[in-house]
């Protein structure tokens, strides 16, 4: 069932999305970028997630390949709830079509060890499918399904997934406001994708 419509995108709830596993879909058009620029300004987003008070603190646990990885994330979470855990395994490829597939499992890892302290999201699955609209574009899919171990208040929830669906509106504001990143981004686009050709 459609729960919620941004100007361009819809999100998607599950028939069994009052339970605590919770599967999720959400579409939109990145303008004016390409399916490897989305992809280079998404693994550069996830490097620099640090802020403990707003944002997740994100860390590097292992590099497999120039297109896996291993990361330990902890989300922030209001008081008095217990901050959430997660380890993940992460790998993109291209595609023949020219779209970019970006996978999240969730894992165990001897290098994630967990705070007693927090509390550990037992399961994530997510897909990322960054398609090439042939004018420049990209047709941005995200689909999740998580449990998020433990009871959290249905309206911090409903706060992340709208923030979800709204990834490739926001994403497009911020690239057509500054010209200087993109070209950054493509050039490091452009090292990631030699790097996986030549792993």
């Amino acid at each position: 069932a459609t729960v919620w419509r941004g100007e361009r995108c819809v999100h998607y709830l599950g028939a069994d999305g009052k339970g605590r596993t919770m599967p999720f879909k959400a579409e939109g058009i990145v303008e004016g970028a390409t399916p490897e620029i989305v992809l280079a300004h998404n693994i550069r987003l996830e490097t620099k997630w640090s802020d403990k008070r707003r944002k997740p603190v994100v860390r590097l646990v292992e590099e497999v390949n120039p297109c896996t990885a291993v990361w330990y994330e902890q989300r922030a979470m209001p008081w008095p709830i217990w901050n959430r855990e997660s380890c993940y395994l992460e790998t993109w490829t291209v595609r023949e079509d020219g779209s970019i597939l970006v996978v999240r499992e969730s894992i165990a890892h001897p290098g994630a060890a967990f705070d007693d302290k927090q509390m550990v999201a037992l399961r994530e699955f997510a897909a990322q499918l960054l398609t090439p609209d042939g004018n420049g574009n990209t047709k941005y899919v995200v689909s999740t399904e998580f449990n998020v171990g433990g009871m959290l208040p249905g309206g911090l929830i409903d706060k992340q997934l709208q923030g979800m669906a709204k990834l490739a509106q926001d994403l497009t504001s911020k690239l057509k406001a500054d010209p200087a990143l993109v070209e950054t981004l493509k050039t490091e686009a452009a090292a990631k994708l030699a790097a996986a050709g030549s792993s």
